[in-house]
């Protein structure tokens, strides 16, 4: 069947996992295809090829496998396949999909995250990191100190500090005011949908959440709210469904959309004049 280029990735699955573990399992959940009516994910992934893609032995990646098996985190069958080469074990691991309608318990994750040129306990790391983010929200509030001592991950303090100084020097981790910031690409944000604070607001609220129903059909990152910069944009485009076509009609960068800025100038929007200054900053990242 048929999949999305992301996967669900449910955090209480990762936050068991060490992040070498975690990245296993990812390479596993995102290697999939759905059955049972799309509640279950289906993988035939090759021990060899898991091996490779997270650097390290088959006998490594069996020891994972049987450790996710114990926790509960997939079902395996093995059984005899009949091959060019002679009968060979095919393992087939069944994933249930986390409930995306029920709380925070997940995050979505985008294939080409596996092509990301960084090492395999970078992307575990980040991964296990996702798993903090407040709100759905790739923010994470935590100091890593806090992380460490109060065992939120399964990961040394050292191992922790030299992972995300690392993360930083990449540019997929960023230091913010308060904690960090992820700032991969693949890894999405799932945020709540935006409330309105009055009446007369929530026109716009309910326009922006289907801007954001919007960015995630097209697997892309949807920029924060905005109410000002959502002014803008019904002002000049009250009709959602124009805006949609006026924005399928153009080849934008999908991963790289910052915040609703870009919409106003990639549709050619007018701004109002207390508004240049926002039109003036950094709309997409490098």
């Amino acid at each position: 069947m048929f999949l999305m280029n992301y996967r669900i990735i449910s955090k209480d699955s990762l936050l068991k996992l060490t992040h070498k573990e975690a990245f296993v399992f990812c390479c596993i959940v995102l290697n999939t295809d759905l059955e049972n009516d799309g509640k279950i994910y289906i993988s035939h992934i090759k021990e060899e090829t898991l091996a490779k893609m997270a650097e390290c032995t088959s006998r490594t990646i069996v020891t994972y496998i049987k450790k996710f098996k114990q926790l509960g985190l997939l079902d395996i069958k093995t059984e005899k396949i009949k091959g060019e080469l002679g009968v060979f074990d095919r393992n087939t691991y069944s994933i249930k999909i986390p409930d995306s309608n029920l709380g925070e318990n997940w995050f979505r994750l985008n294939y080409d995250f596996l092509k990301e040129e960084i090492s395999s306990d970078m992307k575990g790391f980040l991964l296990l990191l996702k798993c903090l983010g407040i709100n759905g929200s790739n923010t994470v509030l935590y100091s890593l100190d806090k992380i460490g001592k109060q065992k939120l991950l399964h990961v040394g303090l050292n191992k922790i500090k030299e992972l995300t100084r690392l993360g930083i020097s990449l540019q997929v981790i960023s230091k913010a005011k308060t904690g960090y910031v992820i700032t991969d690409k693949f890894i999405y944000e799932d945020l709540p949908e935006q409330k309105a604070d009055s009446p007369t607001e929530q026109l716009l609220v309910d326009y922006y959440n289907r801007i954001v129903s919007y960015c995630k059909r097209q697997e892309m990152k949807p920029p924060k709210y905005d109410k000002e910069l959502m002014k803008i944009i019904f002002n000049n485009c009250p009709n959602f469904e124009f805006f949609v076509d006026k924005m399928n009609n153009r080849n934008y960068p999908k991963e790289k959309i910052s915040n609703l800025m870009y919409f106003i100038k990639t549709l050619n929007f007018d701004i109002p004049e207390s508004n240049e200054k926002a039109k003036d900053d950094c709309i997409i990242m490098t």
